[in-house]
C-alpha cells in the first residue's frame, strides 16, 4: 500500500513511527557515545525477538551480541585503563574511570525508513561518518576517521519499536594526516593479552569490503522498499 492510498489516520500513525524509530537510532549512537552499551541493549533492543549485530566479518546472535557489545567493551576499556594509569598514575583503577581518554562520535545522515504495512516491523539505512579516538598500544589516544552505513530492522513490542537487527558495514577507517585512497599499511601485529570479542556466530551473509581503489561503488545497504509484512523481504 503506497502513501497515496493512506488515509489521514494511517498517515499520521506512519510519520509517528518514522519519528520513533528516528528517536531509537539516535539513542543508540548516544548510549553507545557514552559507553552505555548494556543500558543501549535492555532500553532500545528488541526482548523477545532473536537480535543481530553484524559487520563485514559476520554475525553475532542473541546472547552473544551481550557478551560482544557489553562483557568485551568492558574488558577492552580496563585494558586501555591500565594502559593509561602507566602514563598518568594519579587516575584511580576504577570502573567509573573506564572509557577515560576515549571518545566515539558517530553521526546519523541519509535516513531512508519503510514501515511495514501491518506496523508490526520497520526497515531502514542510514550512513554513518564520524571520528573515534581510542588508546594506542602506549597508552596515548589514537585518532582515526570512520565512515560506515546501517542497515536496520525494528520491530514492536507492547507497542514500542525496537531494534531488532543491525548491520553495520564499514567503508574508511583513516588516520588523521592519511587519505582514505591510501593502500593500508602493514598492521601492527596483535598484542596477546589484549581482550578479543568472541568469535561471530555467523558467517557474514554478503562480502562488503572497505573501500578499495580497484573496485566499483557497492550498493549496500540495499535501500528498504514498501512491503506488507516482514515475510516479504530480507532481513539486514
Amino acid at each position: 500500500m503506497g502513501s497515496k492510498n493512506l488515509n489521514l489516520e494511517q498517515k499520521i500513525q506512519k510519520a509517528l513511527d518514522v519519528l520513533a524509530i528516528q528517536n531509537i537510532m539516535g539513542r543508540h549512537m548516544f548510549y553507545h557515545a557514552a559507553g552505555k552499551h548494556a543500558e543501549e541493549l535492555d532500553q532500545i533492543w528488541a526482548k523477545r525477538h532473536e537480535i543481530t549485530w553484524s559487520g563485514n566479518g559476520g554475525s553475532w546472535v542473541g546472547p552473544t551480541v551481550y557478551k560482544a557489545y557489553v562483557e568485551s567493551h568492558d574488558e577492552s576499556n580496563q585494558y586501555d585503563l591500565e594502559k593509561v594509569i602507566k602514563l598518568h598514575p594519579e587516575i584511580e583503577n576504577k570502573k567509573e574511570n573506564h572509557g577515560i581518554g576515549t571518545m566515539i562520535l558517530h553521526t546519523l545522515t541519509t535516513p531512508i525508513i519503510e514501515v511495514a504495512e501491518d506496523g508490526e516491523t520497520a526497515q531502514g539505512v542510514w550512513y554513518s561518518p564520524g571520528v573515534v579516538t581510542e588508546i594506542g598500544p602506549d597508552g596515548n589516544p589514537q585518532p582515526l576517521n570512520m565512515w560506515e552505513r546501517y542497515g536496520v530492522d525494528f520491530v514492536k513490542e507492547d507497542g514500542e519499536w525496537k531494534i531488532w537487527h543491525i548491520h553495520m558495514y564499514y567503508d574508511l577507517n583513516f588516520g588523521p594526516g592519511k587519505s582514505w585512497t591510501d593502500p593500508p599499511g602493514p598492521r601492527p601485529a596483535p598484542d596477546p593479552k589484549a581482550p578479543k570479542r568472541p568469535k561471530t556466530d555467523r558467517p557474514p551473509k554478503l562480502i562488503y569490503n572497505n573501500y578499495s581503489p580497484t573496485q566499483v561503488p557497492q550498493e549496500l545497504p540495499r535501500i528498504p522498499k514498501p512491503y506488507k509484512t516482514f515475510a516479504d523481504v530480507e532481513p539486514y
